[in-house]
This record gives structure tokens, C-alpha cells and sequence, in this order.
């Protein structure tokens, strides 16, 4: 269990606990105060528990793009929900008490909370659609495995075709329906093949730079 774990497991437990006994004692002593902070209390170890968990179960060695963007899903999310959750407390305490002033602040907090959420959740959502560098690797390790072509070659092409790589899996899945298969590979048999390739013809022009047009180390 890592320390960053650890940390957040204990800030959010004591938050918790704190919590429920300000609260308790906000009931004792009939004070709406404690009660309400009791309930933030609350709310907040709960937050610190999830996203310390989320932290570090996805985060492991390195982040990846997807377990960047799962992580900032459940930032959002958990942060939009207790906002949200605090609003409706606060909306329900200012109907009870009869304030029209709390009542619409609680409202428009609660509707603000929406909102924002929304829209950063959206924008999360959207920012893997493009070519991400795992994407990128898992084409670069069939072209190698394959060996046939430059696999820089290779993936220049198929990122400036196919910006969006649904619209990729989508083509390359389907070739009764699509023709872009073979029309990939008729553009690497001219284009990127290793032996024809401009970057294989760099390195072996680079050989001839010694003397009198001899390689370099003969």
C-alpha cells in the first residue's frame, strides 16, 4: 500500500469521523451550525477516500492516456456530485426555514453544479478521441512485428488519413464494405517499404561519407 494511499485514507476516515460527531453534538445542542459542518465533513472524507483510491489503483507505475482520462472522469464526477449533494442540503434547510434568499442561492448553486459538471465531464470525454501515444505504440508494434515497412512511414500516414481513430477501426474492420485496406497497402508497397524507404536510403548514404567515397570506418 503506498504512503500517498495511506495519507488519504486516514485524512478522509478522520473527516468522517469528525463528521458524525459534530454533527451528533449539533444535535444535542439543537445548533444548525455544527450540523451543517458536520455534513461538509462528511462529504469530504468520502471525496479524499475515492480519489485517493482512484489515484493510486489507476495511476500504478505511470499514467497512461486512458487512466489519465478515467481519473479526471472520476475527479469530476465525485467533485460535481458532493457540490450537487451540498446544494440539495442547503436548498432543504432554506425551505424549512423559510429564507427565500437561501433558497435561491442553494438553487442556483445546485444548478451551477450541474452545469459545470457537465461541461468539464464532456470535454474530459472527448480529449482520447484523437491519436493518443498508446494508440500510436500499438500500431508501431505490428509494423514491427510485421516487418515490412518504416514504421514512422507507416504511421505518418495513418494519422494524417484517419485523424479520428474510430473513423480507422471502422475502415480497416470492414474491407467488403471499405476499400482503404488495400489502398493502405498499396500506398506503403510505394512509399514505405524498408528497402525503398527515404530514411533507409539516408542511412545509406551516410556509409559512403568516409574518404574518396569509401565508408567511413574502411
Amino acid at each position: 500500500m503506498s504512503i500517498s494511499l495511506i495519507l488519504f485514507l486516514t485524512v478522509g476516515l478522520l473527516l468522517i469521523v469528525l463528521g458524525f460527531l459534530v454533527r451528533r453534538d449539533g444535535k444535542k445542542s439543537s445548533d444548525a451550525k455544527n450540523h451543517g459542518y458536520g455534513l461538509i465533513a462528511i462529504y469530504l472524507g468520502f471525496y479524499f477516500l475515492i480519489i485517493g483510491a482512484s489515484h493510486t489503483f489507476l495511476h500504478k507505475q505511470a499514467w497512461t492516456d486512458d487512466s489519465k482520462q478515467l481519473f479526471l472522469l472520476i475527479l469530476s464526477g465525485s467533485t460535481g456530485f458532493f457540490a450537487l449533494l451540498f446544494g440539495i442540503g442547503m436548498l432543504l434547510s432554506s425551505l424549512k426555514g423559510g429564507s427565500k434568499i437561501g433558497t435561491l442561492s442553494a438553487a442556483l448553486w445546485s444548478v451551477g453544479a450541474i452545469g459545470i459538471s457537465f461541461v468539464v465531464i464532456s470535454k474530459i470525454s472527448k480529449m482520447n478521441e484523437g491519436w493518443t501515444k498508446e494508440n500510436r505504440n500499438e500500431i508501431k508494434n505490428r509494423c514491427e512485428s510485421k516487418g515490412d515497412y518504416d514504421c514512422d512511414c507507416q504511421i505518418s500516414y495513418i494519422i494524417k488519413k484517419y485523424p479520428n481513430k474510430v473513423d480507422y477501426n471502422e475502415k480497416m474492420g470492414n474491407e467488403t464494405k471499405y476499400k482503404d485496406k488495400s489502398i493502405m497497402e498499396e500506398y506503403l508497397k510505394k512509399n514505405c517499404l524498408k528497402c525503398d524507404s527515404l530514411k533507409m536510403q539516408r542511412e545509406t548514404q551516410k556509409i559512403g561519407e568516409g574518404n574518396q567515397g569509401l565508408p567511413a570506418d574502411f
